[in-house]
């Protein structure tokens, strides 16, 4: 089905650490359709295109799956556009390198960064993610390092602006959102996400669902 101004997707970025599934929900508005009409996974390819530098950039380099895949589908409607976009083998691993002792040891999945989603009214509650992907040279006590950190801080900073999408989804623009759940989980009501604020204590994974995908 054809790619329209307003359209609402969820995707699903996951990773893997052992025998576990990551994965990490994020939700996004199409603000300018693209022209030629392209499909769903390639959309998930252009998002990830897009944010990939920074996103890999949190998670340090022991993590060797730390993404795997983006899994797109469409939730505003009851007939749903669907794809997923397999992430290449050489950009499937962190790429920071922590320099602060004990150094580039993986800590457990479940201790993640912290960050809140902010947004301009109270029509939706502000959404929260958890980044998995830290080293022991990250954390001290229960806080994170400062690269951590500036890490987090520098991939939070592109959620509030607009993604003008680059190959192959030429001339599309579209904005992350954050999302409220309505009947049958067709999202009633989001707004646009306004900014991103980092918390300097490390957090914990908020979820152990069964991955959807």
């Amino acid at each position: 089905m054809a790619i329209a101004v307003d359209d609402v997707y969820r995707l699903t970025v996951a990773g893997s650490s052992g025998s576990q599934v990551l994965n990490n929900v994020w939700f996004l508005r199409i603000t300018a359709a693209p022209i030629p009409p392209i499909t769903p996974a390639q959309v998930a390819e252009a998002w990830w295109n897009d944010k990939k530098v920074l996103y890999r950039g949190m998670v340090t380099n022991v993590w060797t799956q730390a993404f795997l895949s983006v899994a797109i589908e469409q939730v505003d409607v009851a007939v749903a556009g669907f794809g997923v976009y397999a992430i290449p083998a050489g950009e499937q691993a962190g790429t920071r390198v922590p320099a602060v002792a004990p150094g580039n040891v993986q800590m457990n999945t479940f201790s993640a960064i912290g960050m809140r989603l902010n947004v301009s009214t109270r029509a939706t509650r502000p959404g929260q993610k958890r980044f998995w992907g830290l080293s022991e040279g990250d954390v001290l006590g229960n806080n994170l390092e400062a690269p951590a950190a500036a890490a987090a801080v520098a991939f939070g900073a592109t959620l509030a602006s607009t993604i003008l999408f680059g190959a192959p989804a030429l001339s599309a623009e579209a904005k992350m959102i954050v999302r409220a759940s309505g009947a049958d989980n067709v999202p009633q009501v989001h707004q646009d996400i306004t900014g991103a604020s980092v918390s300097l204590n490390v957090r914990s994974q908020v979820s152990r669902r069964v991955a959807p995908y």
